[in-house]
């Protein structure tokens, strides 16, 4: 979760819940011994799961900590600077890049820190068009299209193994209430992940995360069709090159 949208409400919403599933499930055939780096990693909900994939420390990166230095398993850092070059075997950045006036400069930045031929996973919001008030207040900078980001992450020296648009439902919701928002229709209230009402176990939630799980699959495989490009999201899968 954004740090801007933490609050006294510890529910998760199941967007946030489905995304991580999914993302670890990406990561599972990773060998115990890698090494990751969660860049932007807000309140650290997902980083520790990433914990639970190595034996490694696992570091957390993210410009707002106050503080830094070992937490158990965890290696909190303020700044990629304090990573030591070549010491990441697999970097993760959900929903980051859009937070950076210089979208390639971090990923040249977070390219000093993997090792040959290391994984980097990477997560936007997609098209332009669903911009919206609660983009201005996560401080996003811009929305993706999908050769938008290439493009980013090949001047950014990053090889693109795979590539696609993810949640088509949410997608359909959230472009829907694009339109209204231009026909002049605002929500009564602004609303955020960090405000669900339901815990992770609660019927609401478990279903709308197997669906957003399922979802996110069929999306992947859709994925290798150039001209879909129904989303909310965009993930790339990603290497540096070995040399």
């Amino acid at each position: 979760m954004d740090l801007k949208e933490q609050n006294a409400n510890s529910n998760r919403h199941p967007w946030e819940l489905s995304r991580a599933d999914m993302i670890v499930q990406l990561l599972a055939g990773s060998p115990r011994h890698t090494r990751y780096a969660d860049v932007g990693s807000g309140d650290l909900y997902f980083t520790r799961r990433l914990c639970d994939l190595t034996d490694e420390p696992v570091r957390a990166i993210d410009v707002n900590y106050p503080t830094r230095g070992p937490d158990g398993q965890l290696v909190i850092c303020a700044d990629l600077d304090q990573v030591p070059a070549g010491s990441i075997d697999c970097a993760v950045l959900m929903d980051v890049l859009e937070h950076v006036d210089d979208d390639v400069g971090l990923l040249r930045s977070v390219d000093r820190v993997l090792a040959p031929a290391a994984q980097l996973l990477i997560t936007v919001p997609a098209h332009a068009f669903l911009w919206s008030e609660h983009d201005v207040f996560l401080g996003h900078r811009r929305r993706y299209s999908r050769r938008l980001l290439l493009d980013v992450l090949r001047r950014g020296g990053i090889t693109v193994v795979e590539s696609f648009y993810f949640y088509a439902l949410p997608y359909a919701a959230r472009a829907l209430s694009a339109g209204l928002l231009r026909l002049g229709v605002r929500p009564r209230q602004p609303s955020g992940i960090g405000r669900w009402p339901y815990e992770a176990e609660h019927p609401i939630t478990r279903a709308l995360r197997l669906m957003l799980n399922l979802d996110f699959r069929i999306s992947r495989r859709l994925g290798a069709i150039p001209a879909f490009g129904l989303g909310l999201s965009i993930c790339a899968i990603c290497r540096r090159p070995s040399a």
